[in-house]
């Protein structure tokens, strides 16, 4: 599975940013790290999320 990494999530957040013109600061960056990492979460060496579906749910 590919996962979105920290970088890629960023350039996105600041092309959206530029396409809206909205403010590029990001309040916190340990819960956006915190949420790209919980979609790799496994147990007993399985994925918990299968899909990319589930796992964008929870990012």
């Amino acid at each position: 599975m590919k996962y979105i990494s920290l970088e890629y999530m960023l350039k996105l957040h600041e092309k959206l940013i530029k396409a809206t013109g909205r403010s590029i600061e990001i309040r916190y960056i340990e819960l956006l790290k915190s949420s790209i990492e919980n979609s790799k979460v496994t147990f007993n060496v399985e994925e918990l999320y299968l899909t990319s579906e589930n796992k964008s749910a929870i990012v």
